[in-house]
């Protein structure tokens, strides 16, 4: 790493300390989440959700599984407990 690099490091690294000591000096805890709290049921990991679906563009080909190469499968695919990936 170039000594530029280091110094930025060095620096950002520093501010980010300055700004955690701040937060706790002023009482808002660690968490920086807590500046803007989601609603209830958001969250920022989306897991299985049937409620999220893509929705395609007009003109748009339709949506479907990537049709991939039968040596590059076990590379994509989703285990679901069973035998045989999805």
């Amino acid at each position: 790493m170039s000594k530029a690099h280091a110094d930025e490091a060095a620096f950002h690294l520093d501010n980010c300390k300055t700004l955690s000591e701040t937060r706790k000096a002023a009482g808002m805890g660690g968490d920086l989440d807590e500046l803007e709290p989601l609603p209830q049921g958001l969250s920022r990991v989306i897991p299985d959700n049937p409620n999220f679906h893509p929705v395609p563009r007009v003109g748009m080909r339709e949506i479907g599984k990537a049709d991939v190469a039968p040596e590059f499968r076990k590379l994509v695919a989703i285990e679901t407990g069973e035998d045989e990936p999805e």
